[in-house]
C-alpha cells in the first residue's frame, strides 16, 4: 500500500469546507461535506476570476441551502501560479474567514494537480507544470502517494531537466506541459498531457488539513509565489 494514499481519504467527522482555486487559467469553487463534493462551478476565463468567484460562492450556498454559520473552513490553492489569480483567492478567502470566524487552509497548487490525475494503481511519477513565461514553469515531482520527490520550484527548462529520471515512467501535465514536450518528446518513458485544474481536486487535501488543524493565519498568510527562477531542478 502506498503511504499517504488511502489515509488521505479517511475522515472522522463531518466538515463543510469551501474550496477555491484561481491559481491558473481556470478558476473554480467547490463546496464539500465530509470529503464529498456537494457542487462546484468553474470559470475558464482567467481575467474574470475576480468578478465571478464571489458569485459562485453565493450560488453554491444558496443551491445547497447552507447558511454561512454552518461552514467549518475555507481552503484555497495557495500557489504557485498566476500572481493575480493567487491574490484573488487569498483576498476572497481571508474576507470570508474573518466574516464567518472560521479557519483558513492553503493547499499547494501543484500537489492538488497531482491529486486530480493520480490513481492508486499507477507506479509512475508525476510532474505538474504551470506556465510562467518564456521557458519558465512552476513545477515539482511527486509519486502516486503524493510524496514530494522534488519540492515546488520555479524552473527555467533546459536539456538537463530531470536528467536522472529520463528512464522513469513519468507524466508531465498542466499548462506548462507543451514547453517540456517540445524539448523531450523523443523520450518514450515520459507522457505529456494537457490539464484543467479544478477546486474538486482539493477536497481530500483540505479535509485532511482540517482534521489535522493545518491552518493559516488570515492576517499574515501570503500565497506561495516562487518568484526566483532556477536553472537546476534538483532535490536541493
Amino acid at each position: 500500500m502506498q503511504a499517504g494514499f488511502t489515509g488521505i481519504k479517511k475522515t472522522i467527522r463531518l466538515a463543510l469546507i469551501l474550496n477555491i482555486d484561481t491559481a491558473t487559467e481556470a478558476g473554480s469553487v467547490c463546496l464539500a461535506k465530509d470529503g464529498v463534493s456537494l457542487g462546484s462551478k468553474i470559470n475558464t476565463s482567467q481575467k474574470d476570476h475576480a468578478a465571478v468567484i464571489t458569485v459562485f460562492i453565493r450560488e453554491l450556498l444558496e443551491e445547497n441551502k447552507i447558511e454561512y454559520s454552518r461552514m467549518d473552513a475555507v481552503a484555497i490553492s495557495g500557489g504557485p501560479g498566476s500572481y493575480t489569480g493567487l491574490r484573488v483567492a487569498a483576498s476572497t478567502a481571508k474576507g470570508l474567514c474573518y466574516a464567518w470566524n472560521i479557519p483558513l487552509i492553503a493547499i499547494n497548487t501543484l500537489k492538488m494537480m497531482v491529486n486530480g490525475v493520480r490513481t492508486p494503481q499507477s507506479e509512475r511519477l508525476f510532474c505538474p507544470m504551470i506556465d510562467a513565461r518564456r521557458m519558465e514553469v512552476f513545477t515539482a515531482l511527486y509519486n502516486t502517494g503524493l510524496e514530494e520527490i522534488i519540492g515546488p520550484k520555479a524552473v527555467i527548462l533546459n536539456e538537463d531537466f530531470l536528467e536522472e529520471y529520463r528512464e522513469s515512467p513519468l507524466l508531465v501535465f498542466g499548462s506548462g506541459m507543451e514547453k517540456a514536450e517540445k524539448m523531450f518528446r523523443k523520450n518514450t518513458s515520459w507522457q505529456f498531457s494537457g490539464f484543467t485544474n479544478h477546486a474538486e481536486f482539493m477536497i481530500a487535501l483540505s479535509e485532511r488539513a482540517f482534521l489535522e488543524k493545518q491552518f493559516q493565519d488570515p492576517a499574515y498568510f501570503e500565497p506561495w509565489y516562487l518568484k526566483a527562477f532556477h536553472k537546476n531542478f534538483t532535490h536541493s
